[in-house]
């Protein structure tokens, strides 16, 4: 068992049972929790991460909104990570514009 799991374990034992929403509380931010780690960009490998297709087919599905809006739009990539989506996204509608 991990930090954080032995240490659920003691507040357990020192206050009696806690609610599923303390115990995910504990689990995810408590010392030794998933989000205190500092590893969780190994557990996510989304679809961004795994190949720049994914921006590829993005900017493909863009442009086909443009045009059936009938001008100009904004993308504002907001997602947690170093901007790899963005970076493939922006790759992909240079190319569709040469």
């Amino acid at each position: 068992m991990g930090q954080a799991g032995e240490y659920i374990r003691q507040v357990i034992a020192r206050e009696g049972p806690i609610s599923f929403a303390r115990f995910m509380g504990l689990a995810l931010y408590g010392p030794g929790g998933y989000y205190r780690r500092g590893e969780i960009e190994k557990d996510y490998f989304t679809s961004p991460l795994a190949h720049p297709a994914f921006g590829a087919l993005l900017a493909l599905q863009l442009r086909q909104m443009t045009q059936a809006l009938g001008g100009h739009c904004w993308v504002v990539e907001v997602g947690a990570g170093k901007g790899r989506l963005a970076g493939d996204l922006l790759d992909s509608v240079l190319c569709l514009l040469l």
